[in-house]
This record gives C-alpha cells, structure tokens and sequence, in this order.
C-alpha cells in the first residue's frame, strides 16, 4: 500500500514553500514505522509555520520603515519651499532713547527657485508684535495689507515705533512676524536704549534789587528735559560776591526724566558790593545709570543797588517880625545817591515854601531855609514832603515839624518823638527815684 501526501502549500508575498512527501508503505513496517513518521512530520510542519511568521513580521516592519523613509523624504523636498521666504530687519535711527521714536525697515525676500515645488507667494502678511517698552504707531501703507511675491521678488516696508519714556537703559527684543498662511515666522532684532538726562534750572528770587550786607531767598527750579534719569545731582554756587548761608552745597538723591524739584536758598550779599548787575554762577554735576558723570553751570543775574536814604536834623525857627524862617539840614545817610531832591512845606501860608536841592551823595547834608510870611499861630504843625530817586526809581517821605513861635523852637516829627520819649522816661526815673527815698526814710523812723 502506497500512498502520496502533497500538503501545505505556504507562501508570503514574493515566495512559495511547497513540502511533498512520499509515503509507500512497504513491507516490513508497521504501524509503529507510521506512527513515528507522522510524528517526525508534525516537528517539521511547525519548524517552517514559525520560520514563516518571523519572515511575515520582518517584512511588515520594513513595509512601515518605508512609509516613514517616504514621508521623510516629501517634508525634506518641501524644506526649500518653507524657508524660501527671508525676512530682514534693520534700524534707522542711531542712539535710540526713551520717549523717542524709533524707525525700523523690513525686507521681505522671495529666494524660492525652479527646483521648489512652490515659488510664488501669496497672501503674506508682516507684522510687529508689541512688547514693552515699544509701541507701534504706524506701518508704511505698502505692508499694511497682504501682498504677494514673486520668486526673486522682494518688499520693503517701514515700521514706526515709539519708546516709552519709561525705558530704562537697556537692550531689549523687537520682535516681527512673517505669516504665509498658517505658517508664521518670528524674527528679532535687538535695540539698546540708553537714556541721558539733561538738567536746566530757572530761579526766582525774593527780591529784584539788593543792596550791599542784603539778605534775599533766591527759589531754584530744576527740571530734567533728558530721556534718562539724573543721579546724585550737586550744586555748588562759585561767587565771592555772594555768600550762601548754610552748607555750600546743595544735594539732591535723583531726578526722573521730565521730573522737576525745588530748592530754596538764602544768600546775603558782600557788604562791600559796588553796584551794579552781578552773575551768580551754579554748578552742577549729576551721573546717569551707568555713572557717567555730567557737568552743567548757568548763572544768574543779579543787580546790586545802592538806596538812598534822608533824614531831617536841626530844624530851628527865626525871626519874629512880619516873616520867620525855618531852618533845617537835609542829609543822605544811605548808600546811594539821591538825585532830583525836592522839599516843600505843605501850608496855606504865604511864602518861600519849596527848595530845589538836586542831588544829595551818600553821607552828604545840605540846609534849607523856608520863609513864611507872618499871621501864623504861635503853635503850629507843619508837613514837609521830602521826593528823590535813587537806584530804586522814585521815592518820598513826610516829616512834621512841630514849632513855637513865641519860643522860636522847632522841632520836627522824628526829633518830637525822641524828645518825647526822653521826658517820659525823665518822668518815670523821678517817679521811681522818690518812691524809693519814701521808703528808705520810712525804714529810718522805725
């Protein structure tokens, strides 16, 4: 009895395993020569099913090695098409500062070719993307809506930006955005804002006009016009002509950009001062962040007057007849001199009642003489107005002068008080000398 088996025709996607076998069963076998067949089989049968899923699994894994080899290469054919498009970035404006404006250009660049699967570009979009301390303020009108390019095409555009005043120094990102689509490309361009602070005072002073040995308050104002913030500010006053009471020096920690501070000082003027207008010179020196150090000065004017000052002394009276006299001596005891000197008695008699003197030097007297004509009371007050100039512009002054005919005294107001004065305390020393001897000889009869 013969046999023939043809069984198990494996095959994967490029081979064929065919396995025959021959079976005869001749004589001198049994069933124990089949049965060991059989099983020597079934081993084979397995050993080329476990040799054929290892080759089914290896060939799946290449499959998928392939299909990643394969979209590697199409995202690397499409690289040149992605960064075809350049964006440049340039700054215009040298030295940027706070509270400035800057001034930046772009230039959007087309570098696509004919090996690029994509070269013209539609739709493309270039924006600035505000950060502090930048703001936009405009765009040129070219770039202000999406634009197309052309491969080896380029665009130019300007971008206007303002610097907040409250930058402080240092270098910060601009930052731009190139869109195409969902793609959107980032680009920055770093910018170094420095500041510089620039103080300018003013001043007030308490007075416009000051005479030698003078006091005056003189209020200073300084501002700082710069971008950048003043540090460890000092002013110093370099005159001899004027002393600054207190400390010679005048301090102040900082001052912000467009910050203004107030200071007050008091000066007395040089008693020996000729005058005549002055120049107060102030220096100041003050540092930004970087402890740069800056020196400014500025003066300021002053005028120096000399004031005239008169008096009245010595008034007399004579003459008892029909007309009298009264005689006085007109001094200047002040620093200036008095010029266009007129004195005139304010009565409604009759007579020589005004004196033309004219000028009148510093510590210089001149007499007068009024006459008035007779029918006066024997007691009688009289104004005498007293006008000039000096340095200052125009000025008078009133004197009474209080006089007696029968006695032939005359005094004026000023001596009138003083002489008043004297009685009054003439008067209270005898009070208090006889109060005194009252009690003494009391504690005598005890």
């Amino acid at each position: 009895m013969s046999s023939e088996w043809r069984i198990f025709k494996l095959e994967g996607r490029k081979s064929i395993f065919y396995t025959t076998y021959n079976f005869y069963n001749a004589e001198g076998f049994g069933k124990a020569a089949s049965s060991n067949l059989e099983s020597n089989f079934s081993q084979h049968l397995y050993s080329n099913m476990v040799i054929f899923m290892q080759k089914e699994v290896k060939m799946k894994f290449c499959r998928f090695l392939a299909g990643i080899f394969t979209l590697f290469m199409a995202f690397c054919a499409l690289l040149p098409d992605i960064y075809a498009i350049e964006i440049d970035i340039s700054s215009r404006t040298s030295n940027p500062e706070p509270g400035k404006n800057l001034i930046v250009e772009v230039n959007i660049i087309n570098k696509a070719n004919a090996t690029n699967a994509l070269i013209d570009k539609d739709n493309l979009e270039v924006d600035f993307v505000e950060s502090s301390p930048f703001s936009l303020i405009r765009k040129s009108e070219n770039i202000r809506e999406p634009f197309n390019l052309k491969a080896g095409d380029s665009k130019k555009g300007t971008f206007y930006i303002y610097i907040s005043p409250d930058a402080r120094s240092y270098t910060y990102p601009l930052i731009f955005e190139l869109k195409e689509g969902n793609i959107v490309t980032r680009k920055e361009l770093m910018i170094e804002v420095k500041g510089f602070p620039d103080i300018v005072f003013d001043t007030t002073s308490s007075k416009k006009e000051i005479e030698p040995g003078e006091k005056f308050n003189l209020t200073l104002k300084f501002t700082n016009f710069g971008t950048g913030i003043a540090n460890s500010i000092k002013i110093v006053q370099e005159s001899t002509s004027f002393i600054l009471l207190g400390d010679n020096l005048l301090y102040a920690d900082k001052l912000d950009s467009k910050e203004s501070k107030l200071m007050n000082m008091t000066f007395v003027t040089d008693d020996n001062a000729e005058p005549g207008s002055y120049l107060l010179p102030l220096k100041i020196t003050y540092h930004d962040n970087e402890r740069k150090q800056y020196n400014a000065s500025q003066s300021i004017g002053i005028k120096v007057i000399n004031k005239a000052k008169l008096n009245v002394r010595n008034v007399k009276l004579s003459g008892k007849g029909k007309e009298f006299d009264i005689n006085l001596r007109l001094e200047n005891v002040g620093l200036g001199d008095a010029k266009d000197v007129i004195a005139e008695l304010k009565t409604p008699y009759r007579g020589f009642k005004k004196n033309f003197v004219g000028k009148l030097s510093p510590n210089e007297d001149l007499p007068l003489i009024f006459t008035l004509e007779s029918g006066i009371k024997s007691h009688e007050s009289i104004l005498l107005v007293v006008t000039y100039s000096d340095d200052l512009g125009y000025n008078s002054f009133n004197e009474t002068i209080e006089f007696d005919r029968l006695s032939g005294l005359a005094l004026s107001s000023t001596l009138t008080y003083l002489v008043s004065a004297a009685l009054l305390t003439g008067l209270f020393a005898l009070i208090y000398l006889r109060r005194k001897r009252n009690a003494a000889d009391h504690e005598n009869k005890e």
